[in-house]
């Protein structure tokens, strides 16, 4: 639970200090579910016809201590006369752009419930394809590891018990029983240089995947990957026109909505698409001509029914229903994603047990079999 009675404690100096050092190390992004509790529970208050500070000052009542610290600030922030939004930005932890621009529409257009309904609901759709992404990511990344660890296994404890024995017998090995017994006699004498080689790899990749040429790169060959390259235009599309459309429905100028669109993906071929069609839309095209400028990147019936919408005058609901639309299409793929990994990993796995298996069984029946 997001709320439970506390008494409070510490002194206005440790405040202070905790301030510090969140401006000396940098602001921490505030977690999801702690974001859509505290929405959920300031639009609930609001609803009730409470005013905002009241609001603010029954959350910091009952707020765990974890939450509780960025509640004073709201509330201080606002008790001082500045706007909810205002208090987001200078808060002791990082709001997503898209809450704290729908909060300042909110609070300018008195429509500050609507506004935390419309975000809450997009970040609660965001939040579950994201888990049902990385819930397809789980069961290939397990076999991997499962079949990692048992070769380890075999190559380092097992295999050595039993290669004394083959190299006694004096015959001419399978093939296989020879690639097996090499491979575990490498392993054994460059464990360590492989693992630290395997460790400097890994931190080279963090690092250089930071720079932002190279994420641009890793995203485009990722997007003409088959069946990966689907998920990932429907996941950024869900993103982009999902929060384009609560943008534009609280009230949010065409520019900022865009820009804040162009940061709800991290897709970066997505944003650069998105930054391009800012100085077309000024000298008067439409949203559906930028998205035909990036060519291949957005489907082809998204952009023909955010034509039809622009025309209508219905684009934020068109908007909105090629964002759930999509969310649904992107599920599917992953499902069908998932049809073709499970039994190409299984297979995968059978080959290799049963070759390991045969390397082991082959020579001992051979040599019974000579007795």
């Amino acid at each position: 639970m997001f709320f439970h009675k506390r008494k409070k404690n510490g002194s206005d100096s440790e405040k202070t200090s905790i301030m510090s050092m969140n401006i000396s190390f940098g602001k921490s992004k505030i977690s999801t579910s702690d974001l859509l509790t505290l929405l959920r529970h300031l639009g609930m208050t609001i609803h009730a016809g409470v005013p905002l500070l009241k609001a603010l000052k029954i959350l910091e009542e009952d707020a765990e201590r974890s939450q509780r610290k960025i509640i004073i600030h709201l509330r201080r922030s606002v008790e001082a006369g500045h706007k909810l939004a205002d208090a987001m930005r200078k808060g002791p932890v990082k709001f997503p752009e898209l809450v704290v621009t729908m909060v300042a529409t909110g609070e300018i257009g008195g429509t500050l419930e609507e506004s935390l309904n419309r975000v809450m609901y997009r970040i609660k759709r965001s939040k579950e394809l994201k888990g049902k992404v990385i819930g397809a990511m789980m069961y290939p990344m397990m076999i991997l590891s499962m079949v990692t660890g048992l070769g380890l296994a075999m190559g380092l404890f097992v295999l050595p018990q039993i290669t004394p024995l083959f190299k006694s017998m004096g015959a001419d090995l399978p093939l296989p029983t020879k690639v097996m017994m090499w491979g575990s006699d490498f392993l054994q004498e460059y464990f360590l240089h492989l693992g630290v080689g395997a460790i400097v790899i890994i931190i080279f990749i963090i690092l250089i995947s930071k720079i932002e040429t190279i994420k641009y790169l890793e995203h485009s060959f990722f997007l003409r990957v088959p069946l990966l390259n689907t998920i990932i235009k429907f996941v950024a599309v869900v993103n982009v026109l999902g929060t384009f459309a609560s943008l534009i429905q609280s009230g949010v100028p065409l520019k900022p909505a865009l820009e804040n669109s162009a940061r709800s993906t991290g897709v970066r071929p997505f944003r650069k698409s998105i930054k391009q069609m800012m100085p077309m839309i000024e000298e008067g095209k439409t949203f559906s001509d930028g998205m035909r400028r990036a060519g291949r990147l957005y489907p082809g019936f998204v952009i023909s029914l955010v034509s039809v919408g622009e025309e209508t005058g219905s684009l934020s609901d068109t908007c909105e229903y090629l964002a759930e639309y999509c969310q649904t299409e992107a599920e599917h793929s992953i499902k069908r994603l998932l049809s073709v990994l499970e039994p190409t990993l299984l297979i995968g796995v059978g080959f290799l047990v049963g070759g390991a298996v045969l390397a082991v069984i082959a020579p001992i029946y051979s040599l019974t079999g000579n007795l």
